[in-house]
């Protein structure tokens, strides 16, 4: 419910917002997200088990679906529930930049805080470990990080079609933005001043990079330490932060 009441009571009328969620073991817990979800419809339920196994399958099935009821909309945000959004200027840097960028790129363009040169994994004890037969290059392509990250109808089609000839690995991001976009050619263009990879508003870091009007490049933090998560008025707290940005340096 946070999400609700805090960045998601911002986003317009011209905008289509759903929650994605998978199946849950946890009877009282599968039976309060469906009373949630006749309540305000829009939560979308997949037939996917909730788990960290199954991010990829989840993303998948998130992909399909705006492919088959939202095909026409010019782009697709992928928010994380730890992520906050400032929609206004979300909004304002669409129109400014994001909409140029994707004219230039064909449709094809994946636009978020672009990781580089991660290393697969081969230890099997570990969380993100990968066999050889699954991948078998030492490093992953570039991949855009998954709490927040925006692209197109037109690379996720392109994306979900290339995926058939590919095994999964459990990263949806690692997978989706990187393998998978790397195959097809689509553009990611790394905007880590408008996607915080963490939260610069709870250490002080953030760089106040702003536009010539003022206007703060950054609209999308992630929970680093649980500031936003595990607190009560945290999504709230967070988000006041984000849109109460003031800069005092003139770029």
């Amino acid at each position: 419910m946070q999400i609700r009441n805090s960045w998601k009571r911002d986003i317009p009328t011209t905008f289509t917002h759903r929650f994605f969620i998978g199946l849950t073991q946890n009877e009282t817990m599968q039976e309060m997200n469906e009373e949630e979800a006749e309540k305000f419809g829009d939560i979308v339920f997949t037939s996917i088990i909730d788990s960290d196994l199954n991010q990829t399958l989840q993303m998948s099935a998130a992909f399909q679906w705006q492919q088959k009821f939202f095909p026409k909309v010019d782009y697709f945000l992928k928010v994380d529930e730890t992520s906050i959004l400032d929609v206004s200027r979300f909004q304002y840097w669409i129109n400014l930049k994001f909409n140029m960028f994707k004219s230039s790129y064909n449709d094809s363009i994946i636009f978020g805080n672009l990781l580089q040169n991660g290393i697969v994994v081969r230890d099997p004890n570990e969380k993100r470990y990968v066999p050889y037969d699954i991948y078998d290059k030492p490093n992953f392509p570039s991949y855009q990080h998954g709490s927040c990250y925006l692209t197109t109808p037109n690379t996720i089609n392109l994306m979900l079609e290339e995926a058939k000839n590919h095994k999964y690995i459990s990263f949806d991001d690692t997978f989706f933005t990187g393998i998978i976009a790397e195959k097809i050619k689509a553009t990611r263009i790394n905007a880590n001043r408008h996607f915080a990879l963490k939260n610069p508003l709870a250490t002080n870091s953030w760089d106040q990079e702003c536009d010539d009007n003022g206007v703060p490049f950054l609209f999308s933090i992630s929970d680093e330490n649980g500031e936003i998560l595990n607190k009560a008025d945290g999504y709230k707290n967070a988000l006041k932060k984000l849109k109460g940005l003031k800069c005092s340096i003139e770029n």
